[in-house]
């Protein structure tokens, strides 16, 4: 079974060879493809010679090698090992077989890659595509300059394909791999926006959306999803180290918060504000009160809150009504919460 599938791959690779010779030298006559695999389109490369045009010098020369062929022996040896005439081809085709191959992995090397490269044998007849949920798949192929059937897969700068995905205000990161001999699959990392952050630029401030590393990656637009919460005042941060340390505790309070337990869903969150001490404060929807968080513990002064809020939303906070609170500090002393409310209630 194997000596049938290394034979098969040999006809298929002499085929392969036959059809490189026909366009190579069909396109130095100028003559057009009869039995391309492409034939139809402007683009195709062109074949074969026909059975009546003057034979060439090296068709000459190979009909008088064939003629002189060497009788060899078509017997099995008693170790059942193969004969010796198929040791004969054996041994050259696994060399040529194994060069091929080397070629191949290595794009084609000097002029003769620049050669094949043009063999319609290796233009690029598909494209597949992964991770593209915002970024449309044809605009994706568009920036990337591949047109099917006339790139070619030899040819293909894949330093360059990568950067022009790259410019994508939406794409992340990029990658890319060459399926053998037509295909090319795509793979595109997206930014995944957490919130909306209010960056100055040129002395006017604009809402950007951002990663989940505090990275500002796209301005947002009138007709852009807004339903995030607004990061607001880090920006006054100039130091970087402690600008990641205070967006790390905000990360922190949107994955709790993305829980959407009853008392405090996202949507419920408008606004998380860094003051001037780079504690954080937090804004509500339908509450004007501010929740002073502070700094650190973000997990256990959450499920603080949560208590704090059933009661104040049940009427169990011992007198302290929900219209009439003034603010919430989450860091008040040794764990405790204070609920301040209002002189007028």
């Amino acid at each position: 079974m194997k000596l049938l599938q290394i034979r098969r791959k040999l006809n298929e690779f002499s085929d392969f060879l036959r059809q490189c010779k026909r366009e190579l030298l069909s396109r130095k006559k100028g003559q057009t493809a009869s039995n391309s695999d492409l034939r139809g389109y402007k683009f195709a490369s062109t074949p074969e010679i026909k059975a009546k045009s003057k034979k060439q010098l090296w068709q000459i020369v190979s009909k008088k090698f064939r003629k002189k062929r060497v009788h060899v022996n078509n017997r099995y040896t008693q170790g059942g090992t193969l004969a010796d005439s198929r040791k004969v081809w054996l041994a050259p085709a696994a060399v040529l077989l194994v060069v091929s191959s080397l070629f191949l992995a290595l794009g084609g090397p000097g002029w003769v890659g620049m050669l094949l490269a043009d063999l319609s044998f290796f233009k690029v007849r598909n494209i597949q595509y992964s991770g593209c949920r915002v970024v449309p798949e044809e605009e994706i192929r568009q920036l990337s300059g591949i047109t099917l059937y006339q790139t070619s897969l030899l040819g293909l700068d894949q330093a360059r394909v990568v950067n022009n995905i790259g410019k994508h205000p939406w794409v992340s990161q990029v990658s890319i791999k060459r399926n053998w001999p037509t295909d090319i699959a795509i793979s595109v990392k997206e930014y995944t926006p957490v919130a909306l952050m209010n960056v100055v630029t040129s002395g006017k401030p604009q809402l950007y959306y951002v990663d989940r590393y505090g990275l500002p990656f796209l301005r947002v637009s009138a007709e852009d999803d807004v339903d995030f919460p607004v990061i607001t005042g880090l920006d006054r941060v100039n130091d970087e180290q402690e600008k990641k340390a205070i967006f790390s505790d905000v990360y922190d309070f949107i994955r709790v918060v993305s829980q959407n337990n009853p008392n405090l869903p996202a949507q419920s969150v408008s606004e998380i504000h860094i003051n001037e001490r780079g504690e954080l404060v937090v804004y509500l929807v339908d509450y004007k009160f501010p929740i002073f968080f502070g700094r650190g513990e973000i997990r256990q002064k959450y499920s603080r809150l949560l208590r704090v809020l059933d009661s104040l939303y049940r009427g169990r906070g011992k007198g302290v009504l929900l219209s009439g609170v003034e603010y919430i500090r989450m860091d008040y002393y040794n764990g405790k919460v204070l609920v301040a409310q209002s002189e007028s209630s």
